[in-house]
């Protein structure tokens, strides 16, 4: 990806409840959730990159074998972002119709974050110009990882199909978590996924509209957060002095508070 496609923000769409009650929770870190993917707001986004990935001849071929049966080795944990701020879809689809937030964070230090720059990648959308060539970059990978030194190291060990089993999958899993439908390409989203294999934190659990979703909490340094918008449906003014006062309150200084400039109320 060359650098004029790289944003210079990304947001967070979410509810003022979430960030009163564990987003700033402290003078140093801002708390975001990594959602389990298969309690994403599609019902199909964990399963729909697997599914047209498979419809690759040569990527059917390399791991039609390997799916494994373990759900450690299904499971992932997502924080979803997008290049869009201010849009009023985003706002009526993950920000309480318009009466929650947007946190606005620094792409460069979300990127550079040696927790997460293995894990942090922008998403493909189906039936578009971008992901015939994002089916190539993933059939070139899965061939490299058959050849990776990786493979190599663990050959003379007992319990050696199962590690590569679990080595290709976590390849073509990483890769499948990427895509989703077109009808979606409007929310530019870069995402976080986490790999439960990887996570030590222990599983939350929350209830949203009678479904009970796990999450792990992930930390950011309070430097990546920059900005927090006011949905269009808010009290913009009496908030605006309340999140204001909960800047100060755990010394975020430098975050900036901006109002949605949408005309909408609910």
């Amino acid at each position: 990806m060359s650098n004029s496609n790289i944003p210079k923000m990304i947001y967070h769409y979410t509810s003022i409840d979430a960030l009163i009650n564990g987003i700033i929770h402290s003078e140093k870190e801002v708390c975001l959730w990594a959602t389990h993917c298969e309690y994403l707001n599609d019902p199909n986004d964990s399963y729909i990159g697997k599914k047209l990935l498979l419809e690759n001849e040569e990527i059917k071929n390399i791991v039609t074998d390997i799916f494994p049966e373990r759900n450690e080795l299904t499971a992932s944990y997502i924080i979803s972002f997008s290049e869009m701020e201010d849009s009023l879809p985003m706002w009526n689809m993950y920000a309480k119709n318009g009466n929650g937030i947007i946190l606005g964070f620094s792409f460069t230090d979300i990127i550079c974050d040696h927790n997460y720059v293995d894990y942090f990648s922008h998403c493909v959308y189906d039936n578009t110009e971008k992901y015939d060539s994002f089916v190539k970059y993933v059939v070139k990978n899965l061939n490299n990882a058959l050849k990776s030194e990786y493979l190599e190291e663990i050959t003379n060990k007992e319990n050696y199909l199962a590690e590569k089993t679990a080595f290709l999958y976590g390849v073509f899993h990483w890769f499948s978590q990427r895509i989703k439908s077109k009808v979606y390409e409007h929310e530019k989203e870069w995402r976080i996924i986490l790999p439960s294999l990887k996570i030590k934190n222990p599983a939350n659990f929350r209830c949203q509209n009678g479904l009970i979703k796990p999450y792990i909490k992930q930390y950011f340094p309070k430097e990546s957060l920059k900005e927090i918008w006011i949905g269009p449906c808010v009290e913009m003014e009496r908030n605006y002095k309340a999140i204001s006062l909960l800047l100060h309150t755990y010394e975020y200084s430098d975050v900036i508070i901006k109002k949605s400039t949408i005309p909408f109320k609910d």
